[in-house]
């Protein structure tokens, strides 16, 4: 088993909350509160093509300085992404 569980403090109520943590896939973690109903939770889905590009234009100026890094070009459409998890 790849991941660990825990109780926390819920900031809506105060009471217990169950925390959920794993790593396997990829990096998730959720918290649910059985008193009130509070809970987050790790969202699986791809950005659009103006945001992604928008996040790729914030890197290349972040390490335009850089040597190691190669700019990224600027796409003109989203790459294929599985976003069918299992969560």
């Amino acid at each position: 088993m790849s991941g660990y569980c825990d109780i926390s403090e819920c900031p809506n109520c105060g009471k217990d909350m169950n925390f959920f943590s794993d790593w396997k896939p990829f990096n998730i973690s959720e918290n649910w509160c059985i008193h009130c109903g509070f809970y987050t939770t790790t969202k699986v889905g791809q950005m659009t093509l103006e945001t992604l590009n928008d996040y790729r234009k914030e890197w290349n100026e972040d390490y335009e300085d850089d040597e190691d890094e190669e700019p990224l070009e600027m796409l003109t459409e989203l790459p294929k992404c599985d976003t069918d998890f299992y969560y």
